[in-house]
């Protein structure tokens, strides 16, 4: 453009002066022509005119403010060149306005800099990127003050749409959240568009921004979400088709590739292929000379769809990722894009990666030395791209995607055997995302997408720890992976008077609590101009942080503080505790004694994990959908399990039966599913020297299980750090009932059950049939029993664990209301419906306090069932859920339970516990009796019990002759499904 003469920038800069605010923009618009950098030049001029005549009028004032603000938009908006310097620029020129403009004097005016402001630092990329983002959503805020929908709706619209790009960019915060507040903006916004006449462009503009916030949302479904980014950016597609919205219509159909790249749903076909084309299509509308920074970002998305390309040879496919990553860093070369090249380095990284893995998979067929020598050129050009990215990505710039580079690097190293080198990487990683979980106050159910997302890192962990010979420390982290819901749900504030707590120490705990609350909302609310005090306030929230871990560390022992030492503290001489872990490639069992000065760790291969994976899919299906075959077959299928998992040997050679006499297991994921105290051992009657498991003792072979093995029972555990928290909760009394007694009215033998235990309890608050209602089980009433029975229905929700449920009265309903709330009303496959609001669900069961429960006992189906879809919090259910609510002990069933088998067993039970006072060695001995126990001494049992003569004359007549004849529960279906999970 050719420079000007001075009087035609002063006509213009006089015509900007005289027009309305409102009409600004369409005068800059209509004399394009005349901005370039002379314009510039002469409006500093006037504005140094100004400043030299002194502040002698209003007017001239005013009109230095809006010489300042000019200047700022041309900077921000109209000019092209270095964009940070631009930026960095329309940042001063703004402050300066506001020197003359304020809210009260110069509302519109003010709102308008405001907006502008917030815009230079929300695009500013240079200095620190969390404080930028922060300042820019202060500023936008602020000018919400003046716009709004009913006076400026237009303008009001757009700071919406960036606040919403603000939020999605947003470093500090809960990220969840933060997506959530994106969202919000993006959808009010659109109301108001709507509803108004306005310029398509807007609309598209906020579906792009929407479709953006969906695209990382982590709330809700992912492929849900991703589903809907796809929707928004093909609206905002279908309006950005003009010439003149060319860099527009090609940052979404970036956007769009990769909704693509990330999405696994089955609805949308070759969603790698459609990532390309759009990816294609939008380097046919820029280049890297117009627009280099989307340029690059569209390379490097490209890159990400050959990287992880199924269609095509998958060598050549990388091949092209690495060409599309080098082609983009050379776009990123200078400060202005760091952020950008630190995010392809790392996508390069994993490029030659997965180059160096094809080549180290191919080694054994190779026959030339340079080849095996090849593999690892390539993982050491991957380290030296994650460390180039790790120059930018750094713990407090940019924290999560610090990790994420550090787990890469990890595996790189573990790759080249840099074995050490991973194992620092991988523990400064851990560190990090701990760090972040702590930060997440969105729920439970972000907290476990969170660890799920990153159980891959505690796995490789692992299996660095195991190679570098180090097995304390695996075992550690082993710990640190599991169960984190509950064990935080365990040692929240609201759970600290459900233990025995010193008084000052659970209220500095609060006090920590609120503090780190309100200061996080100080960051994330609050004006941010000043940096040093950003820092300073960051620092304040790490020292609280601190002195609230040290605190949780010294009372509960859980966390990354919790190792080894605290688990074998648990153990007497005579208990053992087996614990599995299963990750992609294999499963391990660690064993842990009171004396080893470290786990035994043994190691099956792939071909045994896949057995252990098929049989579990296989039991799981048929209990689900064939029940009878699950009954018929139950028993075989436990022997397989047990050689599965090589339960004989473990005990051959490491658990001697003469040393240990009690065990405790720990399993993971879907183990937790299966009856493993029953597995069947080769087992050595002592009164004789025949072996059992001979052809001729078959039957007595598959009768003797790891029950019978150890004497004083078997416990289950969802973790030992969870292990360790119930046993420091002391419940010494056992004397108060409180009971649930068949709500529904059909099951004749639970109201027997609960009539049976009474006698065993002095003090009895017993909820009978129309009584149990789901309003009277309240914690005033629960607060101070010790023992609390559930003689009922029971159901759990594999789909949605938190609505597993106990039902109660009125629960069972038919048929189902019209248009019935689907979280409300659950269909059982059975046919018959339940109204959760009249059960008692998990999510009830999370919020009761049994402060002084000693033993709850689900007397009921399905009660110990958990979620197995889970990588990191396999223990959610019914169960777990009673161990939140305060009692250290729970016993629970691991299948839907016979009525009359169940209620002879949880007589035998309590009637146990007055001889044994333990609950493990009690339940042991009950299911132990119940399996072997004949009619005869059945019937003779039921008479010292003070069982009537005509019920026991009905069950003789009626209900006997209906089991076998000689042991009428010895199959495992009627005595196996109940154990006990805690102390």
């Amino acid at each position: 453009m050719e420079a000007q003469c001075p009087k035609t920038y002063l006509d213009l800069i006089q015509k900007l002066l005289s027009c309305p605010s409102s009409q600004e923009s369409q005068t800059l618009d209509a004399h394009k022509d005349l901005i370039d950098g002379g314009l510039v030049k002469v409006m500093e001029q006037q504005a140094a005119k100004l400043v030299e005549q002194g502040t002698i009028s209003k007017t001239s004032t005013e009109n230095w403010a809006r010489i300042q603000h000019y200047l700022a938009v041309l900077y921000i908006y109209y000019l092209l060149g270095v964009g940070a310097e631009n930026f960095k620029r329309a940042i001063t020129h703004c402050e300066q306005a506001l020197i003359v403009y304020n809210c009260e004097a110069f509302g519109e005016k003010w709102a308008k800099v405001q907006h502008n402001l917030g815009f230079a630092y929300l695009n500013y990329t240079i200095g620190n990127r969390a404080n930028n983002l922060e300042q820019a959503i202060t500023y936008f805020e602020n000018a919400l003050q003046i716009y709004t929908p009913e006076k400026f709706a237009i303008n009001w619209a757009v700071t919406q749409t960036n606040l919403a790009i603000a939020y999605t960019e947003r470093i500090l915060g809960e990220r969840a959240q933060n997506l959530e507040k994106a969202i919000a903006y993006c959808q009010s916004a659109l109301r108001i568009l709507a509803k108004e006449d306005f310029p398509k462009q807007r609309v598209a503009a906020v579906q792009h921004n929407l479709g953006r916030a969906y695209l990382y949302r982590i709330c809700g479904e992912r492929e849900q979400n991703l589903e809907q980014a796809i929707i928004h950016f093909k609206s905002a597609l279908s309006i950005y088709t003009d010439s003149n919205f060319a860099q527009r219509r090609a940052e979404t159909l970036n956007c769009l590739a990769a909704a693509y790249i990330y999405s696994n749903s089955k609805k949308l076909n070759n969603n790698q292929e459609q990532a390309i084309n759009c990816c294609r299509e939008a380097f046919q509308i820029i280049s890297s000379q117009s627009f280099p920074k989307q340029w690059a970002e569209i390379q490097n998305n490209l890159g990400y769809a050959y990287l992880y390309r199924v269609n095509g040879e998958r060598v050549e496919n990388i091949k092209q990722a690495i060409g599309c990553f080098k082609k983009a860093l050379l776009v990123c070369a200078d400060e202005t894009f760091r952020e950008q090249r630190a995010a392809i380095q790392n996508n390069l990284g994993n490029a030659y990666t997965e180059k160096g893995k094809i080549i180290q998979k191919n080694l054994a067929n190779a026959t030339k030395l340079d080849i095996s020598d090849k593999w690892v050129k390539y993982f050491e050009q991957a380290i030296d791209c994650y460390k180039d990215a790790l120059q930018v990505r750094t713990h407090d710039a940019f924290p999560q995607k610090y990790a994420e580079t550090l787990l890469n690097l990890g595996l790189a190293y573990k790759a080249v055997r840099k074995l050490d080198d991973a194992y620092t990487t991988f523990a400064s990683a851990i560190e990090i995302v701990e760090l972040l979980r702590g930060e997440i106050v969105s729920g439970n159910e972000v907290k476990q997408r969170f660890a799920e997302e990153w159980n891959k890192l505690y796995q490789d962990m692992v299996e660095v720890c195991l190679e570098i010979e180090d097995d304390t420390k695996a075992i550690e982290y082993v710990e640190r992976s599991k169960t984190r819901n509950l064990v935080e749900l365990l040692a929240t504030p609201d759970v600290y008077t459900k233990g025995d707590i010193p008084p000052e120490v659970k209220n500095e705990l609060q006090h920590l609590w609120k503090e780190i609350s309100k200061l996080q909302c100080h960051l994330q609310t609050n004006s941010l101009i000043d940096v040093v005090f950003v820092e300073r306030q960051q620092q304040q929230i790490q020292q609280l942080r601190q002195r609230r871990n040290e605190l949780l560390d010294n009372l509960l022992s859980v966390g990354p503080s919790f190792n080894f030492n605290q688990i074998q503290a648990t153990l007497d001489n005579h208990t053992a505790i087996i614990e599995w872990y299963i990750t992609a490639n294999d499963f391990k069992t660690f064993i842990i004694t009171r004396n080893n000065p470290k786990p035994i760790v043994l190691t099956a291969n792939a071909d045994t994990l896949k057995a252990l994976q098929d049989w579990a899919k296989e039991y799981l299906d048929t209990y689900y959908n064939q029940k009878k075959q699950w009954r018929d077959k139950l028993a075989t299928r436990l022997k397989e399990l047990a050689c599965i998992l090589n339960i004989d040997s473990i005990l051959e050679d490491y658990l001697p039966e003469k040393t240990y006499t009690q065990l405790i297991l720990v399993p993971h994921r879907y183990l937790h599913l299966f009856p493993l105290h029953t597995l069947p051992i080769t087992y050595l009657d002592t009164s004789s020297s025949q072996q059992l498991g001979t052809p001729e003792k078959e039957d007595a072979w598959s009768n003797k299980c790891l029950l019978d093995r150890f004497k004083r029972g078997i416990l289950y555990a969802p973790s030992c750090q969870l292990l360790q928290l119930i046993k420091s909760q002391k419940r010494p009394s056992f004397d108060y009932l409180f009971a649930i007694q068949n709500p529904t009215e059909e099951l004749f033998f639970t109201d027997i059950e609960v009539q049976m235990i009474q006698q065993y309890f002095k003090t009895k608050d017993v909820l009978e049939k129309d009584k149990a209602k789901k309003e009277a089980i309240q914690n005033q009433r629960l607060c101070a029993v010790h023992c609390a029975h559930f003689s009922c229905h029971g159901y759990y929700n594999p789909d949605f664990p938190l609505r597993s449920a106990l039902l109660l009265v009125d629960s069972l309903i038919s048929p189902a209301p019209v248009d019935a709330d689907s979280t409300r009303y659950l269909h059982l496959p059975d046919g018959e419906i339940i109204d959760l609001d009249k059960c008692l669900t998990l999510a009830d069961i999370f919020t009761l306090k049994l402060n002084q429960c000693r033993l709850v006992t689900l007397s009921a189906c399905e009660t110990g069932l958990t979620d197995f879809t889970s990588l990191s919090d396999e223990c959610i259910g019914l169960s777990s859920g009673f161990l939140v609510a305060g009692s250290p002990c729970v016993v629970g069933s691991l299948w839907a339970v016979n009525d009359f088998a169940t209620a002879i067993l949880m007589t035998k039970f309590y009637q146990n516990l007055e001889i044994y006072y333990d609950v493990v060695t009690a339940l042991k001995e009950a299911q132990t009796w119940l399996r072997d126990v004949t009619k005869p001494d059945l019937v003779k049992w039921m008479s010292q019990i003070n069982l009537e003569e005509d019920l026991i004359q009905a069950i003789k007549d009626f209900q006997l002759p209906l089991y076998s004849d000689n042991e009428p529960f010895c199959k495992l279906q009627y005595w196996a499904a109940f154990r006990v999970i805690g102390q």
